[in-house]
């Protein structure tokens, strides 16, 4: 009916779906539980035999999975002396199908240089990609950070705030505590240069290098007034987790 628009508006993406959904399930499901079987049974090799071969046929799930045995290192039919290029290969390929965590996990490789040049910006294009077209809470944590400290992006804190919160929003138990907490330091990184600096200044010595050099650093005398707000504020995020 997607297909043909009999009844219901032409949908053929939709029909795609619904036609990929019914192949999986088919003869071949037999194939992904013995492979399934395979894995806990620790035999990797013979799991990665038969979902390379899955693979090859097209099923997104095989795909990624076969990138999660050559990644973890359990596999060495292969003779390959590092696993990560072949790994990339089969996340790009899962991702091209519309596995999020795949599209995510290509952001990694491209962001530590695994299987490939260290390239931050597509790292981060593959982020953006997993968090605005499957809304998932670790691209945006990730997109946050990359904002928040300027690295392959541009260093932007309202971007940086706002990923964060989308994070916690798409992903409540995962992601509250360490967006809140890379939140709690976008703040405090930001402005307490700024607070410190307004104070008094007092002169210590700084020892470097076996030499002695004089650092100014602004405390000033109500310096426990701002130490007892800043503990104030621990307290007020420590109780709301609790409620959580």
């Amino acid at each position: 009916m997607q297909s043909s628009g009999r009844g219901i508006p032409r949908n053929c993406p939709a029909a795609v779906d619904m036609f990929k959904n019914v192949a999986e399930r088919g003869i071949y499901a037999r194939l992904f539980m013995h492979a399934g079987q395979q894995f806990k049974s620790e035999n990797c090799q013979s799991s990665y035999v038969i979902y390379a071969n899955l693979a090859e046929m097209g099923f997104s799930i095989a795909q990624a999975n076969v990138a999660e045995l050559l990644e973890n290192g359990e596999i060495t039919i292969t003779g390959e002396q590092s696993p990560y290029p072949r790994a990339l290969a089969s996340f790009q390929r899962a991702a091209l199908q519309g596995i999020v965590s795949a599209r995510v996990k290509v952001g990694d490789y491209y962001f530590y240089g695994q299987g490939t040049a260290v390239d931050e910006k597509l790292a981060g294009d593959n982020y953006r990609e997993a968090a605005e077209s499957h809304g998932n809470g670790q691209a945006f944590f990730n997109l946050g950070w990359m904002h928040h400290h300027g690295v392959g992006l541009d260093k932007d804190m309202h971007l940086a705030k706002r990923f964060y919160d989308q994070a916690i929003e798409v992903s409540p138990e995962d992601a509250t505590l360490p967006a809140t907490l890379a939140i709690i330091e976008l703040y405090f990184g930001g402005y307490a240069y700024d607070l410190l600096s307004s104070l008094g200044k007092v002169t210590l010595s700084s020892v470097s290098d076996n030499t002695i050099e004089l650092v100014d650093i602004y405390v000033g005398e109500n310096w426990d007034v701002y130490l007892g707000l800043f503990l104030a504020l621990l307290l007020f995020f420590v109780i709301n987790f609790r409620r959580q």
